[in-house]
């Protein structure tokens, strides 16, 4: 329902004589419709490449093992270091 308001409140703000699809015409032109770009250049900020390393940054720490308290598991965890 909010997206339909917000929907609605651009389209009355759009330039007189510029329908919807005039809009996806424009963006276009600008170079704005290019949705998955698979050229690796760090000068662009937006690639897939850029996505894929940062959601790898993201998901990291769900994929780290874990213990009953919430630490990461190994050599020197929590329970461990007690045990001595």
């Amino acid at each position: 329902m909010s997206g339909m308001i917000v929907a609605d409140g651009c389209f009355q703000h759009l330039p007189d004589g510029m329908s919807f699809g005039d809009t996806f015409r424009f963006a276009g032109e600008m170079g704005k419709m290019n949705l998955i770009n698979l050229n690796f250049n760090l000068s662009d900020r937006y690639n897939i490449w850029s996505g894929l390393i940062g959601g790898l940054f993201l998901i990291s720490p769900t994929l780290a093992p874990t213990n009953r308290r919430g630490a990461v598991s190994g050599r020197n965890s929590v329970t461990e270091a007690g045990s001595d």
